[in-house]
């Protein structure tokens, strides 16, 4: 058996190419991202595509055959048109360079482990200058870590570094170039060594078992080292691999991301508006012309609320309403223009001031770290109209708790989930605010303030658990950090509680 043949062991791997690791500890190995994978993430793929369609132009040229399967075939037998540019490509010699660079790096290898390992003769005047270049500089390769596997286990990351070297008693990555250029590549390459120099581990494919990571191992620079295959001169360059852990985080994270499959939903055709208000208002008979009467009552508490028409009032409308049609054609006002009437002129969403609620002493609030709920989409003009409408029906006690609980949740700097004038609203504020409202409907019916937010407080149990219950944390603040299904819950449970008493929640929960 020749020396060349006794090089390394051929790591394990999947259908990708992926390293198939046994982690550490034992069990079933997992595959593993390859470094060069992730260190391409970043890098642009112009020069290199340019560079195929190069050759791809060139193997079909020299190739009448292959041409005469793409004049026979369409752009949709991706299987045959892939295997004709393979076959062109192979046709141009493109993978000519990667051959001879592939043996020269074998060469390398059987080098570094062995010095005065006899080499081909194709390979000795490569081998001579490499040589050569290394004792000029002092370079000093570390014998028993050449060709391992670097395993950044937290990132799911694994490849083989060429070797690590010592200069001036330092240890670093070395990684060997066999391109006719490293310009264009120090972008992979420092995050490439940077994942070998941050690696946790070095695993042994033979026995399927981790080495500890050299401790010394330089974490600021490595060494590239550029050995041209087809000759020329060879140099020797520091890599900064400081800057590489910096965009390895913004490489793995692109990485992940490009695996991303759940990023495209269905759009829920509209639901007509009765529907949606007899699921949000239990106990309602709605129909479509509904929508219609709350629309002409809103034109008319509006068109009453505006100030005398003179020429300021004029001119202010003419600034900025402009689109909008005046007081006298109010019955063709919409929900939008009126949204737009009431900002401009300041006119109150509710006609009486509201009083400040009881105060009741609480601990500090709390803030629960949870998940951003997920705001859903737009919710259906009848619906909501339905819910400001019922909201300004309220007494003012109700609408003082509304307002408190807003108010805790503005206080800690949650999700603000008050729907405002607009008719931009998430079903997520939608459900929020429903249930705010007849949460307040049930303080303001109960004995005492006290009795009402104990019933609250149950209700918010049986949706989120000991959360509410715990000192300290505000209705308001619960409120805000629910996510969308416990907010549809909640209005829910709270519309029962507001129709059927406190004693519905013993069934609930």
């Amino acid at each position: 058996m020749s020396e060349m043949e006794t090089i390394g062991v051929e790591p394990k791997r999947d259908g990708y190419g992926r390293y198939l690791i046994v982690p550490e500890g034992g069990g079933k190995a997992k595959a593993m991202t390859r470094a060069t994978t992730v260190a391409g993430v970043l890098e642009s793929r112009h020069n290199i595509e340019k560079w195929q369609q190069r050759h791809l132009a060139v193997g079909l040229a020299g190739r009448p055959d292959l041409l005469a399967q793409v004049q026979s075939t369409t752009i949709d037998d991706k299987r045959t048109l892939n295997e004709v540019c393979k076959k062109a490509l192979d046709a141009s010699g493109s993978d000519a360079a990667a051959s001879l660079g592939t043996a020269l790096h074998r060469v390398v290898e059987l080098v570094n482990r062995h010095p005065d390992a006899p080499v081909p003769d194709a390979f000795a005047e490569r081998i001579d200058v490499y040589r050569a270049l290394m004792a000029a500089h002092g370079v000093e390769v570390v014998a028993d870590c050449v060709e391992r596997i670097h395993v950044l286990s937290a990132m799911g990351i694994a490849g083989m570094a060429d070797a690590h070297v010592r200069i001036g008693g330092r240890r670093y990555i070395f990684d060997l170039k066999t391109g006719s250029s490293v310009d264009f590549g120090a972008g992979s390459f420092a995050v490439q060594l940077a994942i070998y120099a941050n690696a946790t581990s070095l695993y042994d494919p033979a026995t399927e078992t981790h080495d500890a990571m050299p401790l010394d191992v330089d974490l600021e620079r490595a060494v590239i080292c550029h050995l041209p295959a087809k000759g020329g001169p060879a140099s020797l360059h520091w890599i900064d691999i400081a800057a590489g852990a910096e965009a390895l985080r913004h490489a793995h994270f692109g990485h992940r991301w490009r695996s991303r499959r759940d990023l495209l939903s269905d759009v829920e055709p509209l639901r007509p508006s009765a529907e949606v208000i007899a699921d949000a208002f239990p106990g309602t008979v709605v129909d479509e012309d509904e929508t219609a009467l709350l629309l002409h009552e809103r034109q008319g508490r509006v068109l009453a609320a505006l100030p005398p028409v003179d020429d300021a009032f004029k001119a202010r409308w003419r600034a900025e309403l402009p689109d909008v049609r005046g007081p006298k054609q109010s019955a063709t006002w919409s929900h939008d223009d009126l949204d737009a009437i009431e900002r401009a002129f300041e006119l109150p969403f509710t006609d009486a001031p509201v009083p400040a609620p009881p105060v009741v002493e609480t601990v500090a609030p709390v803030v629960e770290l949870r998940p951003a709920p997920d705001l859903g989409g737009p919710v259906e003009p009848g619906a909501l109209q339905m819910l400001r409408d019922r909201a300004r029906r309220q007494s003012n006690g109700v609408k003082a708790w509304v307002r408190r609980w807003q108010e805790e949740a503005t206080a800690v700097d949650a999700m603000q989930w008050k729907m405002g004038r607009g008719s931009h609203v998430t079903l997520w504020s939608f459900e929020v605010s429903r249930a705010a409202l007849y949460l307040a409907r049930v303080v303001e019916q109960a004995e005492t303030p006290e009795d009402g937010l104990e019933t609250v407080r149950r209700c918010l149990m049986v949706v989120v658990g000991d959360l509410a219950g715990q000192a300290g944390v505000e209705v308001g603040d619960v409120l805000a950090h629910l996510s969308l299904d416990e907010a549809t819950r909640l209005a829910d449970l709270a519309t029962t509680v507001d129709t059927d008493g406190p004693g519905s929640l013993e069934v609930a929960s």
